[in-house]
């Protein structure tokens, strides 16, 4: 299986202000490395799709937010990605590009690259726009309550984009897969 991750709000805390623009401001999520960890033991093949509007708006660079993403990565073990594993939007919402989520190009272009399906891949997410995204490319789509999830769970249902599950975190839905495989 194909599993695509966001960043913010599942894999690390949604800071104040809302950009984690340099390493000293990561902060992991309680048990999401081990869920990490427990997808690649269970053969998942794994991609990060992550909006990051903070390059856009001059608060981050590209190389800034790599480096955020090469410690990350060095802070997994064993390790379960690497960084060409890491799609990121950089664009601003008033840039229309079709990369940032909700529209769907960043997971597009990840599942092309791993020669994925989408009916057999899966997003896990805690926004709205990830749900979005996802039901534009066509892929499954988990909620986890982590980040903005449980703000976000009633306009999910609201605007009816189609939600398989609802976890409390990443460890929760990897718990749940795995005892499905």
């Amino acid at each position: 299986m194909f599993i695509m991750v966001d960043r913010d709000g599942v894999l690390n805390e949604v800071v104040h202000g809302g950009y984690v623009t340099r390493w000293q401001d990561f902060r992991w999520i309680k048990n999401s490395r081990e869920a990490l960890g427990r997808l690649r033991a269970a053969a998942a093949d794994l991609a990060i799709v992550t909006n990051q509007a903070a390059i856009g708006k001059g608060l981050a660079t590209d190389q800034g937010i790599e480096e955020i993403h090469r410690r990350m990565l060095a802070s997994v073990s064993p390790p379960t990605l690497r960084l060409q594993d890491i799609y990121v939007c950089p664009h601003l919402e008033e840039d229309k590009c079709d990369c940032r989520k909700p529209r769907p190009g960043l997971l597009l272009k990840a599942l092309r690259d791993h020669h994925q399906d989408p009916s057999r891949s899966l997003m896990i997410g805690d926004t709205w726009r990830d749900a979005q995204a996802a039901a534009e490319a066509g892929v499954p789509f988990f909620l986890v309550y982590t980040g903005m999830g449980r703000l976000e769970q009633s306009r999910i249902r609201s605007e009816g984009v189609p939600c398989l599950g609802v976890f409390d975190d990443l460890l929760a839905a990897a718990a749940y897969l795995i005892g499905k495989e």
